[in-house]
């Protein structure tokens, strides 16, 4: 209850500001509180709750400033596209996606750490490891609600490996679910193993 009443005060200093035309929008950045399930009392964060707020605090719905969401999304870290632990439609909502929901809710979403901090490489088949992991995020469905991925780079060839993805064709939505499953299919087996 607390983080919820730190966040509420956020969310009115952000409303504030855009009220005297310093901001235009703002977002929310979260590492783990929608990666968990709703069962992680500690850390669980439902989207439509968080958009409630806003709406409450900034007026209405669409009058709010609250438009985007980063959050990690990789070969090694899916829980944004396959894992149904947001509730959308209220109490007696139903169970979607992060990425869903985000939709949902028009909310941008910018996907953080696309290569997994290199736990995604180990992933992939490909000659680049880093295009086949940025292709992922890139092609993920959803496609209104994804804006793009946030990529770190620490060295020059990084940024010339990453840049490679410019000269490959996105994917057809088929493509990156039948990954997308059969990877998560995947660390499921090792989570339940």
């Amino acid at each position: 209850m607390r983080f919820m009443t730190k966040l509420q005060t956020a969310f009115e200093f952000c409303e504030a500001a855009r009220e005297r035309g310093k901001i235009r929008f703002y977002g929310l950045a979260t590492w783990t509180s929608m990666r968990v399930p709703p069962t992680d009392d500690m850390q669980f964060l439902n989207l439509e709750t968080v958009v409630r707020m806003a709406e409450v605090i900034g007026g209405g719905r669409n009058k709010h400033g609250l438009r985007f969401l980063m959050v990690p999304l990789s070969l090694a870290a899916q829980e944004a596209l396959v894992k149904r632990w947001q509730v959308v439609g209220g109490s007696e909502g139903r169970l979607v996606t992060l990425l869903q929901a985000a939709e949902e809710l028009g909310i941008g979403v910018f996907a953080s750490a696309p290569l997994g901090q290199g736990a995604a490489l180990p992933l992939c088949s490909a000659k680049n490891p880093a295009v086949e992991a940025l292709e992922f995020v890139r092609s993920v469905p959803c496609c209104s609600t994804m804006i793009a991925p946030i990529v770190g780079q620490k060295t020059p060839e990084h940024v010339s490996q990453n840049l490679e993805i410019l000269r490959t064709p996105p994917r057809v939505e088929g493509e990156i679910t039948d990954r997308g499953r059969s990877v998560g299919d995947n660390n499921r087996q090792r989570e339940l193993g």
